[in-house]
């Protein structure tokens, strides 16, 4: 039977046009970041401009359970009676804010012993950021469910509460269907990401397939309790995303494309340190730097994620894939093409502790799931298929270490990962 791609046909290079007004670019931009409206530890302010200082093209402050919305201010003075503590945070970030900003953007206000700080919705402060073709601030929110069942949305028009449910699966598809309603309702380009799904161990490969509206995941996020490689017993993010994607494949659902974060809360050296800006971004593919460009480009898997590689030009069609990486000074690169095989076996077995009992955690499966179907070294490198892959995917890594700023500890080598193209295989 012929074989034909299911999909993402073709990725374009960046200097086509393809008859258009405009070229399609590349944009880099993070999609998880806290300040002092909840548990992160800077003014949005400040932190939008450390983002747009350091090349960035766009950014989300994604606030537990809000959006920046409405009027809020809080007391610098008030005890932190837990966690986050947020008060204390925006007292010693007071006087970098000031100084950055100036005593007529920073507004104060004194009541006795009380010394409130107005925090500045986004709809304020984006004026200072926002540049057409430069930098946006798009809206976000983590919808921040019990037990590590967090959605990051953007674009949104409203707030999303958590939805509850008796598992971390029911509330993830519970929380990706309201996002799902309020797109269709207000008919804007919204998009959702199931975020660190090894955050105190969350969620699953077989809990990422059986869910149709999981589109996209975390394969990278910065925070230092998010356990992306897990453990001894428990898979890493990238055995998770190769399981969900062969379980998806075989029934007949969309591929989950990955995305590289930060989740970014800390800004300033004092203390403990769980998560630095600059770790973890995607690439987005787009002709404008819009919410809905971006959103739209999410949703279809117009990006890749990075931790510090940077791809030049990607190709596809119904033969091969291939790449081109921007070379950076010192660094030697390997491409990996990974795959699951139409006739690897499906079948997993549970994982058990030492007296027998069952771990909740993604089941072993055959090692021809999630396969290196090949490997080549240098500035580009390409894959023809061989008729029989579920689905391929890349990944390009570099020989330059990943150094974890919180930690000061290398986490592994600066990476990329491209999004996998599903495949039409003839049926077992």
């Amino acid at each position: 039977m012929k074989i034909m791609i299911r999909f993402c046909m073709v990725l374009v290079a960046l200097s086509a046009t393809a008859g258009c007004a405009a070229p399609i670019q590349q944009w880099k931009g993070n999609l998880h970041t806290h300040s002092v409206w909840s548990d992160g530890t800077d003014y949005p302010e400040m932190i939008a401009d450390w983002y747009r200082s350091n090349g960035y093209h766009f950014l989300a402050l994604t606030e537990h359970d809000m959006l920046q919305t409405g009027e809020r201010w809080v007391d610098v003075n008030a005890p932190d009676a837990g966690w986050p503590p947020r008060n204390a945070s925006a007292r010693r970030a007071l006087p970098g804010y000031r100084d950055r900003f100036g005593a007529d953007w920073v507004q104060e206000h004194i009541e006795g012993a009380r010394h409130l700080v107005r925090l500045r919705p986004l709809a304020e402060y984006r004026t200072l950021f926002d540049e057409p073709g430069r930098f946006l601030l798009l809206t976000g929110e983590e919808i921040t469910d019990r037990e590590g069942a967090h959605v990051n949305a953007f674009n949104l028009s409203s707030a999303i509460l958590p939805g509850g449910g008796d598992t971390p699966r029911d509330r993830i598809a519970g929380n990706l269907a309201a996002v799902e309603v309020q797109r269709r309702s207000t008919g804007r380009e919204i998009v959702a990401i199931v975020n660190h799904p090894n955050f105190i161990w969350s969620l699953t490969a077989e809990d990422l397939a059986a869910i149709p509206d999981v589109r996209l995941f975390e394969v990278f996020n910065g925070h230092t309790m998010v356990n992306n490689a897990g453990d001894s017993v428990r898979a890493g993010t990238e055995r998770i995303w190769d399981v969900a994607l062969t379980l998806r494949h075989a029934a007949g659902l969309p591929p989950i494309f990955a995305v590289a974060a930060d989740d970014a809360h800390d800004y300033r050296e004092y203390g403990d340190t769980i998560s630095r800006p600059g770790r973890g971004w995607v690439m987005v593919r787009a002709r404008q730097l819009t919410a809905d460009a971006v959103a739209a480009a999410l949703r279809n898997g117009d990006f890749y994620a990075s931790t510090g590689v940077l791809i030049r030009s990607e190709h596809r069609d119904e033969r091969s894939v291939r790449i081109e990486i921007q070379p950076q000074a010192g660094a030697v690169y390997r491409t990996y093409f990974i795959g699951s095989l139409a006739d690897t076996p499906l079948d997993g077995r549970p994982v058990v502790d030492s007296a027998g009992a069952e771990i909740r955690t993604t089941r072993v499966y055959d090692p021809g799931i999630g396969t290196v179907l090949a490997g080549i070294e240098g500035h580009s490198a390409a894959y023809t298929f061989r008729g029989d892959e579920r689905y391929v995917r890349i990944k390009v890594v570099s020989s330059r270490p990943h150094i974890d700023p919180a930690t000061g500890r290398t986490i592994g080598r600066e990476s990329a990962w491209l999004q996998p193209v599903f495949r039409d295989v003839p049926h077992e």
